[in-house]
């Protein structure tokens, strides 16, 4: 037999279902990469963590012991985030490491967020395969990987991105516990590690959250049979390892972190909020993160209960049509939960197969926690949907039950009602990616959306370096609104192209003249009183003042 009659012999080995898999991933990777440096969300967060990478890559700082700040942590009376809380530092070393091998740019620091939005098809899809057939588990895998929701996030470099990888790990490798005991390959004990270390360095949510429930597997595994307790050390011990830049940190400074983070959030969402409205906040949240994770509708930035203000009686708000369909929204998305949660019960109740039954136990487990962690900060701040994305899973996982339901029912009838559901989820991501794509090709995104992309400002970056005259100093402001979303990510360009720039913000075209320096001034719309020089860049002027 030939080297090609072997390689021809191999491929036909595989089966259809490894086949189709790897459709849908590449249909994911392409979803994921298209353009994937000019469309890149590039904003304040984002450019303050690429000074951090690019002090370190020089040698001006060393590795850091601790990582970003949690907004809304530690603020004083000014609003300033003064001894807020710090996460870990593992986020930071993926964007490091990512520098190091591909180069120090702000579309390479992203490299590991698009990383683990790709893993996380196949992945989610051997987790459903534990209970759903191979057809089915291929199809949510699928929605999974054209979701829009999840396919914008991967195009941002933001610390809360590989939550959903690291959270479907943790929830898988927990499963294999269960599901062998003490038989868990050590594999499985190490990934348990990895998962916690990981995820408890990625969000407050998940500091907790894993832990938490990773508590009651253990008192559960261990109370089954207590050897297993040697493999629950192996993942504990890869914890402590992935965790000790903190623990260093923690010790020099007395747990000032810890402390900061156990004055949030009860103080300041139980005690101001009240319990009967954050209890509210979080079943709309998980209600309405279920239907926008499965269907991309609407705007996953907003607030939970977005769908809730939008049907009030005020005329100035909505047209009636509009009204209609959010209504209509928001009892297709409250029926679904309902359904899917009941039938995880009923299913729980109903299996008698002893691994399955671990599989919807350990998932109404992980729910309630979900649920009982996110009561505490569901208030004011934190009311978001992107903050459930340590669940992202379960609404597939629901979508499956209901699936599954209607296949027992009838065998033969459901096939045209789950079909249009999975069509209209279909039909739902690609309008939703037409919707995200359109400001990006135009390149108007700034000035539409208030936030920036890659693509749309280093053209500008370059033009303004270039026609500064060689000043020591740029001088730039804004006049608009929109713009200060891009003002920290333009200066940190202009750093790049090694300008030091002045930003004298919003103060006008006077302040600028006083400079005595070419300045500049940006705007989303052409002003006739300006008789200055201007070029327009991807729907922004820029007047150049004092030529």
């Amino acid at each position: 037999m030939t080297k090609y009659e072997k390689i021809l012999a191999g491929l036909k080995s595989v089966s259809t279902y490894a086949w189709i898999l790897l459709v849908i991933v590449v249909i994911g990777i392409f979803l994921r990469t298209y353009r994937f440096h000019d469309w890149l969300e590039f904003r304040y967060d984002q450019a303050r963590d690429a000074y951090m990478v690019n002090n370190v890559m020089e040698g001006r700082i060393p590795w850091p012991l601790m990582g970003p700040k949690m907004s809304y942590t530690g603020m004083n009376h000014n609003n300033d985030e003064v001894g807020a809380f710090h996460l870990g530092p593992v986020y930071y070393y993926f964007q490091i490491i990512s520098a190091k091998i591909f180069g120090d740019q702000p579309d390479k620091l992203a490299y590991p967020d698009l990383l683990f939005s790709i893993l996380s098809i196949p992945l989610l899809y051997f987790f459903l395969k534990i209970y759903f057939s191979r057809n089915l588990s291929l199809g949510l895998a699928g929605l999974h990987a054209i979701s829009a929701y999840f396919i914008s996030y991967s195009r941002l470099a933001w610390n809360s991105n590989p939550v959903p990888f690291f959270a479907l790990l943790f929830i898988f490798s927990l499963y294999k516990f269960l599901e062998k005991n003490e038989e868990a390959h050590w594999i499985w004990a190490i990934l348990l590690g990895i998962a916690m270390g990981v995820g408890f360095q990625l969000h407050a949510i998940t500091m907790i959250l894993f832990p938490a429930v990773a508590f009651f597997a253990l008192v559960f595994s261990m109370k089954k049979n207590r050897r297993v307790w040697k493999k629950w050390a192996v993942a504990f011990l890869v914890f402590v390892i992935l965790n000790l830049s903190q623990i260093i940190s923690e010790a020099r400074t007395d747990f000032s972190n810890t402390k900061t983070l156990f004055s949030f959030p009860l103080e300041r969402n139980v005690g101001s909020v009240g319990s009967l409205t954050l209890a509210k906040n979080d079943l709309v949240c998980h209600i309405e993160a279920n239907f926008v994770f499965l269907s991309s509708y609407g705007n996953g930035d907003e607030k939970c209960s977005a769908y809730f203000d939008h049907i009030l009686p005020d005329g100035q708000k909505k047209h009636m049509l509009e009204n209609v369909i959010n209504l209509a929204v928001l009892l297709i998305s409250l029926a679904f939960s309902i359904v899917g949660y009941f039938l995880l019960v009923r299913y729980d109740k109903k299996e008698t197969e002893r691994t399955k039954k671990y599989f919807l136990r350990l998932l109404i487990l992980y729910s309630v926690m979900g649920f009982l962690v996110m009561f505490f900060v569901s208030g004011e701040r934190m009311s978001y949907i992107k903050y459930l994305r340590f669940g992202f899973f379960m609404p597939y996982v629901l979508l499956g039950f209901l699936i599954k339901s209607m296949s027992e029912k009838s065998a033969k009838d459901y096939v045209v009602p789950a079909g249009v559901i999975i069509f209209l989820l279909v039909f739902s991501n690609a309008a939703a990616i037409s919707k995200e794509a359109t400001p990006l090709l135009h390149k108007n995104r700034t000035c539409s959306l208030k936030t920036t992309t890659l693509g749309e400002i280093e053209p500008i970056a370059d033009y303004i370096a270039a026609h500064s005259n060689s000043q020591k100093i740029l001088y730039f402001g804004v006049d608009n609104t929109n713009l200060p979303a891009f003002v920290d990510p333009l200066e940190y360009l202009f750093r790049r192209r090694n300008v030091v720039s002045n930003n004298l913000g919003a103060r006008g075209v006077v302040d600028l003249q006083e400079t005595g320096n070419t300045a500049f001034v940006l705007s989303c719309n052409p002003k006739k009183n300006y008789l200055y020089h201007y070029k327009k860049i991807n729907g922004i002027y820029i007047y150049e003042i004092n030529k």
